[in-house]
C-alpha cells in the first residue's frame, strides 16, 4: 500500500484518539484504546518502512524525519506508561504524531544518506531519534505542568484536570524522560565529535546544527545539575525544558526544514 494512504489513515486515527483523551484523560489508560494505538503505530510504522528502506539504503526526508521520531515517541510514551501514570500525555503526544503522518505525506521528498550501513552511523542516528523522542516527550510533560501549575494558582481545577497525576508525579516523570534523553543526547554528540571520519567521512562540520545541539545539551545539563543542586522544579524547570526542547528541535528538524523545503537543497 503507498506510504501517504498509511500516514493519513495512521493521521486521521491519532487526531480521534488525542480528541478522546482530550474530552477524559483517564480513556488513555484503558486496554482497549492501548490496543487502539498500537494499531494505530504499527500502521504509521509500515507507512515508514515502505519509504525508509530501498535497497538496503536509508533515505531520510523532513517529512519521514518528524513523522520517525513522533513514532518512536509514541512507543515511548507506551512503554514509559507501563511504569508510570504518564499516560494522559497521549492528549498531546497522539495529535502531534497525528501532525508527523500529515507532514510525511505533504513533504515525501526523500534523500540517500551516505554510509547507512555502516553500523557506526546507524547507533549515532538510532541514539538521535531516540533522543529527540524523549525529548519531546519531555517538553511535552512541561508543557503540561505549566497549564496545570497556572490552572492551581487561579483555582481552576476541572473537566480533565481533575484526572491529572499530582504535579509532584509529573515532576518526577519529567527528570526520568530528561535524564534519559540526555544520556542519548551525549551518546549521539560523543559519537559524531569521536568518530565523525568514520561515520561520516569527514571531520565534524561546526554548522548551526552541531553549535544547536551542543547549546541544547547545556540547556539540559545546566537543569539538571539545578535540579540536583538547588532542587529546581515547577515552572524554572518547565521553561528550561521547553527551551532546550525548542533549540533541539531546531538543530535537525527546522536546519532540514529550511534547507529542503525552502531552500530546495539536499
Amino acid at each position: 500500500m503507498d506510504s501517504s494512504l498509511l500516514h493519513l489513515g495512521a493521521a486521521l486515527a491519532y487526531a480521534i484518539l488525542g480528541a478522546m483523551v482530550w474530552r477524559s484523560p483517564v480513556v488513555a489508560r484503558q486496554p482497549l484504546v492501548l490496543m487502539l494505538v498500537l494499531l494505530v503505530w504499527l500502521v504509521q510504522g509500515a507507512g515508514l518502512s515502505e519509504s525508509l528502506w530501498v535497497d538496503g539504503q536509508l533515505q531520510l526526508g523532513v517529512g519521514h524525519s518528524i513523522s520517525a521520531f513522533t513514532w518512536i515517541a509514541v512507543a515511548t510514551l507506551w512503554v514509559v506508561s507501563l511504569r508510570d501514570p504518564a499516560s494522559a500525555l497521549g492528549m498531546l503526544v497522539w495529535p502531534l504524531a497525528a501532525v508527523g503522518c500529515v507532514a510525511a505525506s505533504l513533504w515525501p521528498e526523500m534523500y540517500p544518506v551516505a554510509g547507512s550501513d555502516q553500523p557506526l552511523l546507524q547507533w549515532h542516528l538510532v541514539a538521535a531519534i531516540l533522543a529527540y523522542a524523549f525529548f519531546t516527550l519531555a517538553g511535552l510533560q512541561a508543557w503540561l505542568i505549566q497549564i496545570t501549575e497556572g490552572r492551581l494558582h487561579a483555582g481552576r481545577v476541572d473537566g480533565w484536570m481533575q484526572h491529572l497525576p499530582p504535579v509532584i508525579t509529573q515532576e518526577s516523570i519529567l527528570f526520568r524522560l530528561i535524564w534519559t534523553g540526555f544520556v542519548l543526547l551525549t551518546l549521539n554528540l560523543l559519537s559524531g565529535a569521536l568518530f565523525a571520519e568514520q561515520i561520516f567521512g569527514r571531520p565534524l562540520p561546526f554548522n548551526h546544527k552541531t553549535v544547536l545541539g551542543i547549546t541544547s545539551w547545556l540547556i539540559f545539563g545546566w537543569l539538571l545539575l539545578g535540579r540536583h543542586v538547588g532542587g529546581w522544579r515547577g515552572r524554572i524547570a518547565a521553561r528550561m525544558t521547553i527551551a532546550g526542547c525548542i533549540v533541539l528541535l531546531l538543530a535537525y528538524i527546522g536546519v532540514r526544514f529550511v534547507s529542503q523545503i525552502i531552500l530546495g537543497r539536499i
